[in-house]
């Protein structure tokens, strides 16, 4: 799949598409509500699975959105290692954290093909 179709899976799919970013200090959040981008969330926690359930919670509750409205979750960064199974019971597919940072920056750039550069104390 190239950057352009895996972007547009996520903007046309007819379910709730979340990403989670966990780190080892914070875990991101982000997603989609059929196509329509969501408010992002951030939690700190110094355990990645606390801090992954924390946010999903956080962010269902926030968006008003119910688990059942979930069509996958995708997980990436560092903290995603310690993530084993399906969260909540929903479809959960790991994401490399490169990939990640790079479809990421295209989709903000609203761009196909970029170099994309991250900055920062993660691993990406």
């Amino acid at each position: 799949m190239n950057n352009a179709d895996y972007i547009n899976s996520i903007e046309h799919s007819e379910g709730v598409v979340i990403g989670l970013d966990i780190g080892g200090t914070a875990t991101k959040i982000v997603g989609f509500n059929n196509g329509q981008l969501l408010t992002e969330k951030l939690v700190e926690a110094s355990d990645p699975v606390a801090s992954a359930y924390g946010a999903l919670g956080k962010f269902l509750r926030e968006n008003c959105l119910k688990l059942a409205q979930v069509e996958e979750i995708r997980i990436t960064g560092v903290g995603s290692s310690a993530i084993s199974g399906n969260l909540f019971d929903c479809p959960t597919r790991k994401i490399a954290e490169f990939d990640a940072t790079g479809l990421g920056g295209l989709y903000v750039a609203g761009i196909d093909r970029a170099i994309v550069v991250s900055m920062g104390t993660g691993t990406s």
